[in-house]
């Protein structure tokens, strides 16, 4: 069945009618037609069935909604603050971040980034970023979007964590995710926050600071993984190892 995002504003119209772009996107990339049956959903957890009425004027399409219904809440959420990434790295994590179910995503600026925005091109990124996410929501199932972040310094990023703080970190002084993750389990937090350098990683007055914040350094492994690659093996082992319920 066809998946459409419909931002929380229009779920109060009856009948509801899709945004100009997911119109477009539902009549001539989908290319659905007149009384079919798709899925729509909010990012937010609720989603519903809908009988699509086109019509012959041109006009936006209209969704009889049908089995309107909410997810369950999710009781864990995976926060991630990750270093800006050169090219289309960063949509990739955009991505996959998406389809393993992280709650947050929190672009961050560190002294190695490469790539420096000005107030409208971090606009412009995260209206990009936020698009992606719909499509990789839109192709998973999920019914939840990530909250992305317009970019901010590592110090302010720190005011957007939640729960035990992991930092991955290519120093000798660092203990297996896999054996932090099982303490983990036995605590239950409602919420972990990894932070993921960027190509180079950290400076060490970085790292310093992040680890007299109380951060955990944790290590991914023998391997020198790049940073979007650190990310989604993070992402997924928080996933999997907590065995808990992060996605409808």
């Amino acid at each position: 069945m066809h998946r459409c995002f419909i931002d929380n504003d229009r779920w109060a119209q009856t009948p509801l009618t899709p945004s100009p772009e997911e119109a477009h996107h539902i009549l001539h990339v989908l290319r659905a037609r007149d009384g079919e049956r798709i899925r729509i959903f909010n990012g937010a957890g609720r989603e519903a069935d809908a009988i699509l009425h086109c019509a012959n004027d041109g006009t936006l399409p209209l969704l009889d909604i049908q089995n309107a219904r909410s997810a369950t809440p999710r009781t864990f959420e995976i926060i991630l603050l990750q270093a800006i990434l050169k090219g289309n790295r960063m949509e990739l994590l955009i991505e996959k971040a998406t389809e393993l179910g992280v709650a947050r995503i929190v672009p961050v600026t560190t002294s190695r980034v490469i790539p420096r925005l000005d107030a409208a091109q971090a606009r412009q990124k995260r209206e990009r970023w936020e698009r992606i996410a719909v499509s990789a929501a839109k192709q998973c199932g999920t019914p939840w979007l990530p909250v992305i972040e317009s970019p901010v310094s590592l110090q302010d990023a720190m005011q957007q964590t939640a729960g035990p703080l992991l930092l991955a970190s290519l120093a000798d002084n660092t203990r297996p995710l896999a054996a932090v993750i099982d303490e983990l389990r036995t605590e239950t937090p409602s919420a972990v926050t990894v932070i993921i350098g960027p190509e180079g990683d950290l400076t060490g007055d970085e790292t310093q600071g992040l680890l007299a914040a109380g951060a955990i350094p944790v290590s991914l492994g023998s391997l020198t993984l790049r940073a979007e690659t650190a990310a989604i093996y993070a992402v997924s082992a928080l996933a999997c190892m907590l065995n808990q319920r992060i996605s409808a």
